[in-house]
Parts: C-alpha cells; structure tokens; sequence
C-alpha cells in the first residue's frame, strides 16, 4: 500500500480503489464469518484483490468499447483491414 499511495499519491489512490474496498468490505461484513480475525482478514484483502481486478477489467473494457464507438485508432485499424 505504501508503494502505491508512493507512485499514485494518495487522492488517485483513493479514487482508484475505493470502489472495490467498499464492495470488498460488505462482503466480508455480511459473508465472512471464520470465528478467527486473521482467516476474516485474509479473506478481505482477497476479496479486495479480486473485486479491484474486475473493475479495472471491466474500466478497460469499457474504456476500448467507448473508443472503438468513437471513431478511435481501434475502429480505424478496423476499417483499414476492411472489416468493420
């Protein structure tokens, strides 16, 4: 995390993952029920991990769908080949 506030700075951080923190801690708060800390907490910031993956994913495949429908390099590249 350190690294990560380091690079981005903290507002760009903040921004970026607090989506996934926030789905992430719903989860474990209404699912997670381990009667240990460590194996709840673990099973978080996997949680976290795995819901910040998706919606990068899901952002960036949004993101190419918007430029494609734009107009953007991507549809052009398209139209060269003559398959758009």
């Amino acid at each position: 995390m350190y690294t990560l506030i380091r690079h981005a700075g903290v507002r760009q951080s903040l921004f970026a993952e607090a989506p996934s923190l926030a789905v992430s801690m719903v989860a474990a708060e209404l699912f997670y029920r381990f009667h240990s800390f460590v194996f709840e907490c673990l099973a978080f910031l996997a949680t976290w991990v795995a819901v910040s993956y998706l919606v990068r994913l899901a952002s960036a495949s949004y993101s190419k769908a918007r430029t494609v429908l734009a107009g953007g390099s991507d549809a052009s590249a398209l139209r060269q080949r003559g398959t758009a």
